[in-house]
């Protein structure tokens, strides 16, 4: 019994057969910085790189290297869970953000541009000079929010959420062409997607009044070249809403500008293509009817091939075939090369050419556009059959009167003073109305 159980003690230590370690890899370790600790897969072993021997058979006979992965002591897992333990708090303590350290008053404060600043964080010993284009209350009354354009063009929204901005600035001084100027900014990401800035200290804001005599006189095309160029970056990123509201306000800053005859070639231009882009987002959004109405404003500042294209292309989509060719047809005029506009519109002359064989076809040839040839089948119809066939443009004119008429109506004839008898039928209806119209008001002449 005794050496039974001396031969189960033995096998308890030994490692089993079926799982054979890899021979050890020489690794040299490297010291800790404290600006990149080892993270926890590094210190773990690349198992994908080098595979454990095959198990060995019963009865087969070990290799040195057998033997040495059997003599190499298993790893110490505690004192692994230990040193990780310890790394946490120092990984913790090395990711947490540095705080800002304050202005340096010995300093002059730098002045930087939107696309400099970081997110959620102050940038100390900086200044930000940005134009007010518009306080906007549409949406947030009670936010106070305005629009500005930085020293670079690039536009963005400010929200303050300062109750009492005295002794600092003035909330009425939020006009536009006024500067406002922000010490240490950042940009805040607001929930419905725009990256602007969020004020909540009075103390890191001033307002310099500009006088309006003092302002450069294309400043409201200044504004709404920003506006276009922030609408821009919205429709790039599928924000067709934003873009569109963007590019309305870009408009808005084209209405306000003055008729000076110096400038206004360029306000054409960017009015022309504020309502085109306009068009373009709500194509987007299939939102056909609206897209008309953009493009005639846009063309309205000036003609503009992308505008007649736009319009043509939800025209057609509308099933206004006649529109859409026209105006197809302008957009090739003033860009005869393009390939698009030439594809486009043979397309809608063949959809074009389609209906109106559809339609001859239902109604018996009544609106085919191509006359008949003199020679076609003129020996088979009698003169007396031709003359009771009305011509296209009358069938048309009845048509458009009337409504859709059978043939039966339209090709029958009365014999007296050679009306139809659906001519014969409205000029009785008529008559009854202006009996019974006569007779009422001598009744009441009577009565009187």
């Amino acid at each position: 019994m005794s050496s039974m159980e001396g031969s189960q003690e033995e096998q308890a230590h030994q490692p089993e057969s079926e799982v054979v370690e890899p021979p050890p890899q020489e690794e040299t370790e490297q010291p800790q910085t404290e600006e990149e600790p080892p993270t926890e897969s590094e210190t773990q072993p690349e198992e994908a790189e080098a595979a454990p021997p095959a198990p060995a058979e019963d009865g087969a006979q070990e290799t040195p290297n057998d033997v040495k992965a059997d003599e190499t002591a298993e790893p110490n897992v505690e004192e692994e869970k230990e040193d990780q333990e310890e790394a946490k708090p120092e990984e913790k303590k090395r990711t947490a953000p540095e705080p800002v350290p304050d202005d340096d008053p010995n300093v002059t404060p730098r002045e930087i541009a939107f696309n400099d600043l970081k997110l959620e964080r102050p940038t100390p010993n900086t200044i930000i000079h940005a134009t007010i284009m518009e306080k906007i209350t549409q949406y947030w009354p009670n936010s106070k929010q305005i629009r500005v354009r930085d020293s670079s063009g690039d536009a963005r929204s400010i929200f303050f959420y300062v109750d009492d901005p005295a002794p600092n600035f003035s909330y009425d001084d939020l006009a536009a062409g006024n500067i406002l100027v922000i010490r240490r900014p950042k940009l805040h990401f607001f929930m419905d997607g725009q990256i602007g800035m969020r004020i909540e200290e009075k103390e890191f804001v001033s307002i310099t009044i500009v006088p309006k005599s003092e302002q450069p006189a294309d400043v409201m095309l200044q504004f709404a070249q920003a506006e276009k160029d922030s609408g821009t970056g919205y429709f790039k990123d599928s924000k067709w809403d934003m873009a569109v509201d963007r590019y309305e306000a870009g408009v808005r800053h084209l209405d306000n500008a003055p008729g000076d005859e110096e400038l206004a070639e360029r306000k054409a231009n960017l009015g022309c293509t504020l309502h085109s882009n306009i068009a373009l987002c709500l194509s987007k959004q299939n939102k056909l009817s609206q897209v008309v109405e953009s493009c005639k404003q846009a063309i309205m500042h000036k003609e503009n091939a992308k505008a007649y294209f736009r319009m043509a292309t939800a025209q057609e989509e509308q099933r206004e075939l006649d529109l859409a060719e026209e105006n197809f047809g302008k957009a090739l005029q003033l860009e005869p090369s393009d390939s698009k506009i030439k594809s486009s519109l043979n397309r809608v002359r063949k959809e074009r050419a389609k209906r109106r064989q559809q339609e001859a076809k239902m109604w018996g040839g009544m609106y085919a556009s191509t006359p008949s040839s003199p020679t076609s089948s003129s020996a088979t119809t009698s003169p007396s059959a031709s003359t009771q066939q009305p011509s296209t443009f009358e069938t048309k004119k009845r048509v458009a009167r009337f409504g859709d008429l059978p043939d039966t109506a339209t090709s029958t004839k009365s014999s007296w003073w050679g009306m139809e008898a659906w001519q014969l039928g409205v000029v009785g209806t008529v008559g009854v109305a202006l009996a019974v119209g006569v007779g009422v008001w001598a009744q009441g002449r009577s009565e009187k």
